[in-house]
C-alpha cells in the first residue's frame, strides 16, 4: 500500500490500517481517547497502561 510508506518518524510507526477507525463515535474526549488507545493496544504498540497516561 503506498500510502503506508508516506507515514515515517518513531511517533507514527504504530499508525498503519490496523490502528485507524474512521466514522467512531465518542460522546466525550476520554471515550474517544480510550478507544484510540484500545486499537495501539489491540495491535501490540503499546501497554494497556499507556491508554491512562495519555489521560493524565
Amino acid at each position: 500500500m503506498k500510502s503506508k510508506k508516506l507515514i515515517e518518524g518513531d511517533m507514527m510507526k504504530g499508525l498503519d490500517v490496523k490502528t485507524i477507525k474512521l466514522g467512531q463515535e465518542a460522546k466525550t474526549k476520554e471515550e474517544a481517547i480510550r478507544q484510540a488507545g484500545q486499537l495501539l493496544v489491540d495491535n501490540g504498540n503499546v501497554e494497556p497502561a499507556y491508554i491512562d497516561s495519555m489521560l493524565d
